[in-house]
């Protein structure tokens, strides 16, 4: 157990008496795949379990903002905190970087090589590396109607889903643009319902992740998708100019 800072302990096992009594532990965080148990909840104040594998495509950047606030409030209240995780490396030391850049308002370079000055062997996974960037990007707060955390969240669905069609970020099957022969190009009904069911799909999947972010209000931020609109109408068919071909469902990010 490293204390890190007043109130604010880094390691790898489990509090016991002597951490308990010694450091004044009150609160654990624990961010490991199987929950801390019965033991630690009846000997502390309190316990946060974040269930998280220590993989570089696992979403630690959802629950930063409510590690963060968890930390916070155990030390405001004049106790201490230990994060935690199985080995005392990735995971606890990715939060433990995260917190200190959120509170201390230091950008990742800095508060990760603090850690590592107390803890040698702290070597967080390259994706949490990545994601703690976008959090300083983002200014340290999970902003879930930024472009940022947008494109973040599409990119986990579609490791989520690697093999769907409907999460292939490929351009859409059908071109829009106007050919310079002066003929107009037209989907067809099927390539329209393609879309409009990738569309669908991805909105859904992209809702799920910005709902486990901390707060239901936060899938609202799918408000800000939109359409970017038709420039131009013909019979029953309507085309877009080259200036508006992208896909619509990523012209919003």
């Amino acid at each position: 157990m490293v204390p890190v800072l007043p109130g604010l302990y880094l390691g790898c096992g489990l509090p016991g008496a002597e951490e308990v009594g010694r450091g004044g532990v009150t609160a654990l965080l624990s961010v490991d795949s199987e929950p801390p148990g019965a033991a630690a909840e009846a000997a502390l104040e309190a316990v946060l379990h974040v269930p998280l594998l220590d993989e570089p495509r696992s979403d630690l950047l959802s629950r930063l903002d409510d590690c963060a606030a968890f930390v916070g409030r155990a030390r405001e209240r004049g106790g201490a905190v230990l994060v935690r995780c199985h080995s005392g490396v990735s995971r606890s030391v990715a939060v433990v970087t995260a917190y200190l850049m959120k509170a201390n308002h230091l950008p990742f370079e800095e508060a990760y090589a603090f850690v590592r000055a107390l803890r040698p062997e702290a070597k967080m996974n390259e994706g949490f590396e990545w994601q703690l960037k976008l959090y300083e990007k983002m200014g340290c707060e999970v902003d879930v109607t930024s472009s940022i955390y947008k494109q973040y969240c599409l990119q986990k669905v579609t490791e989520k889903y690697p093999g769907n069609p409907l999460c292939s970020r490929r351009p859409f099957l059908h071109s829009f643009s106007k050919p310079s022969g002066g003929e107009m190009s037209y989907a067809t009904c099927h390539e329209m319902s393609l879309q409009l069911t990738q569309a669908l799909y991805l909105r859904l999947q992209v809702m799920k992740l910005c709902i486990s972010a901390g707060s239901a209000g936060k899938a609202s931020a799918l408000s800000e998708f939109k359409h970017p609109g038709t420039h131009g109408r013909q019979g029953a068919g309507c085309f877009c100019t080259q200036e508006t071909s992208r896909p619509y469902l990523f012209s919003a990010w």
